[in-house]
């Protein structure tokens, strides 16, 4: 019985695989030749490669087919399909449909390793972006194309029709090396896309992200917050780090200030976009997430420069929690409760505080907040220029990666922003909100314009607790807290705490759960 069911197991892998690239719609017996139809292949990301000898893994391409052409005629086809294929049939990379209202569509027929037509209109070529396989293992890449051009004719595979793409000759894989202060070696700019992508039902802030040298440090584990950090942090407030980054403006490249996702979009995306060069190779990025006392999540310091002198084709971080050391809160709801001095910037555990969302004492393992994905769209030829000449061209050119995006575009000129409305609650904790609108709004929606018109932080209400809280319950009336312990460790992170007592002496945790009476902090012994 078990050997039936790994040999259906297998049978049904078998057919899940399966690629039949005779098209649905070609019903005669193939018609031998090419006649003038071509795959070609370009680079995706280096526009001067337009005909690349083979594929770097990793790096994304552009496959095109397409007819004879002269002075005066093109020649049409109404079908096609187009499939990537290693020599023992497995599909190889991963082609990318971008939009659905193109000309292409996954391949019904081999739908791991092919794209088709999405009509039969008559088109004189085609092309869809391929990714190339992460590795070089497997070897040679098959692309074969079928191509109808009238209800009894088709052509595949025949002549050109079959293009072999192997790796690039002398490719050896560079790893990736996250150290700050290592040098980058790439003459060449590169510009990347950045998309965050919500995981679970959380509020984030907007955030602030850049591109930088290994002079600048926005935020690092075991680093004491700026003032910047602390206010994105407590309050999702990005005015003070955009302020102290255009204070060192000679280390950025790119600022990114990007647009929130709040209700209804808590498990949306967010997109910005950076440029890097060979001083400025690093990329940060913090955003708040909550309400919540000081709880972020981040990248820091990332290396995209590989030591073979090229930019890393894509990276992509699982964003986990941290705390930023200003405020003291375990909770989500937490009142306002100040860090002083402020602690380390940390990462969240699931053992620190049994009140915290994230406590677990039957695991180490906290699930993924968001995905932060680094795509390169871009590589621009530039030549390699001293670290001076680096800052100066940074200096004149810092600006919000937005600003940088519209400036030249009238059409999406928007007003100033309007004051900030009153706190949302009227106790604990709320949201204010701030908008802005475009100049000429028709115009803006007709060249699809996507500036920030609305921005939101969280706000503490006048009333730091709402009644409903135990700080109203005078049962629940607690001493002041006692002096911090020592260390418990002589060298490296350790833990202290202080600890506070009811004043009613049949008070307990039962009858007032909510109020802390142990406090922990990490301390550096």
């Amino acid at each position: 019985m078990q050997w039936i069911f790994y040999y259906l197991l297998l049978f049904s892998s078998t057919i899940a695989d399966n690629c039949r690239r005779k098209l649905y719609e070609a019903k005669e017996e193939k018609t031998p030749g090419n006649s003038g139809f071509v795959i070609e292949i370009s680079s995706a990301t280096n526009t001067s490669d337009n005909n690349p000898d083979g594929y770097t893994p990793g790096d994304s391409y552009i496959v095109k087919l397409r007819g004879w052409r002269t002075k005066f005629t093109v020649q049409a086809f109404r079908g096609f399909g187009i499939y990537a294929q290693f020599e023992n049939g497995e599909h190889a990379g991963k082609f990318d449909l971008q939009g659905r209202k193109g000309e292409a569509r996954i391949a019904p027929n081999c739908r791991k390793a092919g794209v088709s037509h999405s009509n039969l209109r008559p088109k004189t070529s085609v092309h869809v972006l391929w990714h190339a396989p992460e590795t070089s293992e497997k070897g040679c890449v098959y692309f074969r194309a079928s191509v109808i051009t009238s209800r009894k004719i088709w052509y595949g595979d025949d002549g050109p029709l079959t293009k072999k793409f192997c790796v690039k000759e002398g490719y050896k894989k560079a790893l990736i090396i996250d150290e700050e202060n290592l040098d980058c070696c790439a003459c060449d700019e590169a510009k990347y896309d950045l998309e965050f992508i919500v995981e679970h039902l959380t509020h984030f802030t907007d955030m602030l992200g850049a591109s930088h040298s290994s002079n600048y440090t926005m935020w690092k584990f075991g680093m004491i917050a700026t003032d910047g950090m602390k206010e994105i942090a407590e309050w999702g407030n990005t005015y003070k780090g955009e302020q102290e980054m255009k204070a060192n403006a000679k280390e950025i490249r790119t600022l990114m200030k990007i647009k929130g996702l709040w209700y209804p979009e808590v498990q949306g995306r967010t997109t910005s976009s950076f440029v890097v060069n060979k001083y400025h190779h690093l990329a940060s990025l913090a955003a708040m997430f909550g309400p919540s006392p000081d709880w972020c999540v981040g990248i820091s310091s990332v290396n995209l420069c590989l030591p073979d002198c090229t930019w890393i084709p894509e990276r992509t971080f699982e964003l986990l929690p941290f705390d930023a050391g200003t405020d003291n809160g375990p909770t989500y709801m937490s009142p306002n409760n100040p860090a002083e001095p402020r602690i380390p910037i940390h990462p969240i555990t699931t053992k620190l505080d049994k009140r915290s969302p994230f406590y677990n004492e039957n695991s180490d393992i906290i699930a993924p907040l968001a995905r932060l994905k680094l795509s390169r769209k871009e590589v621009i030829k530039s030549e390699c220029k001293t670290a001076d000449q680096y800052q100066v061209e940074a200096y004149n050119a810092t600006n919000t990666s937005e600003d940088e995006e519209y400036k030249d575009r009238r059409e999406c000129m928007v007003t100033n922003w309007e004051p900030w409305s009153l706190c949302s609650a009227t106790c604990g904790k709320g949201i204010r909100m701030r908008s802005r609108v475009y100049v000429f709004p028709i115009k803006a929606q007709m060249f699809r314009c996507h500036r920030q018109t609305i921005e939101r932080q969280f706000c503490n209400a006048e009333i730091s607790e709402c009644r409903d809280s135990d700080a109203f319950n005078s049962k629940c009336s607690v001493s002041g807290w006692s002096s911090w312990t020592e260390c418990n460790v002589t060298c490296g992170y350790g833990t202290r705490s202080r600890s506070r007592i009811f004043k009613e002496s049949d008070s307990n945790n039962d009858t007032c759960p909510n109020v802390e009476l142990t406090r922990k902090d990490i301390c550096i012994g």
